[in-house]
């Protein structure tokens, strides 16, 4: 499982990754770990089925949504059926309302 730290500092609010199909990526925030998986990938509609904690969300490239406490932003979704089956999507995760002053 590949691990990414957010610490909370104003220069490090955010987590940009690169999620591929069924590999789960832990992100801590402070005390918290959230465990964020990509567990789904339509290649007719271009949308994935995201995993963060439990709670499920569908969603298409330039869509934000707050899940578990975090603003997820699909940056990117890569889905390929020629040859051996991909999906892949590239997000940005931050701590909505956070005030670092």
């Amino acid at each position: 499982m590949q691990q990414h730290t957010i610490a909370p500092s104003a220069s490090r609010n955010e987590a940009k990754l690169l999620l591929e199909l069924n590999a789960p990526v832990s992100v801590s925030l402070g005390n918290e770990t959230y465990e964020i998986e990509l567990v789904g990938a339509n290649s007719y509609t271009m949308e994935i089925i995201l995993n963060i904690n439990g709670l499920f969300e569908v969603m298409n490239e330039g869509e934000t949504t707050i899940m578990s406490g975090l603003s997820v932003f699909v940056t990117n979704i890569f889905i390929s059926t020629i040859g051996e089956n991909y999906a892949g999507a590239r997000l940005r995760v931050t701590i909505p309302g956070t005030n670092f002053a």
